[in-house]
């Protein structure tokens, strides 16, 4: 995901509300982008089904798909469903988060709490 498409996604996450094209393009940063340019981003983000698109009379209202986290958890998932070595990635991914403990230690008791029956 590009910059823009992740500011326009927290854009979109800080409203908490359904937002039309000029009301997502006006809370971003820098100069203003044309409406076609803030369609394309918003499409992208649509087709990524990262973002939904809700009709509203002659128009969309935009939405995100879900909170930050469950779009990062999905992210992280396609990682692990795209690679030859689901294995490999994780003990990597736990490799480099080693040297804080305590995330270390809310991953071990997910793991066991998800573990248990």
């Amino acid at each position: 995901m590009g910059a823009i498409e992740a500011e326009v996604l927290e854009r979109l996450w800080k409203a908490g509300r359904p937002l039309g094209v000029r009301e997502v393009s006006e809370g971003l940063s820098g100069k203003p982008r044309a409406y076609t340019t803030m369609m394309t981003i918003l499409t992208r983000l649509v087709e990524k089904d990262l973002v939904r698109r809700i009709p509203a009379g002659r128009t969309f209202l935009y939405e995100p798909c879900g909170s930050q986290e469950e779009l990062a958890a999905r992210a992280i998932r396609e990682v692990l469903r795209t690679s030859r070595d689901p294995e490999a990635v994780l003990a990597r991914f736990v490799e480099q988060i080693a040297d804080d403990p305590e995330l270390m230690r809310r991953l071990a008791d997910l793991v066991t709490r998800e573990a248990e029956p």
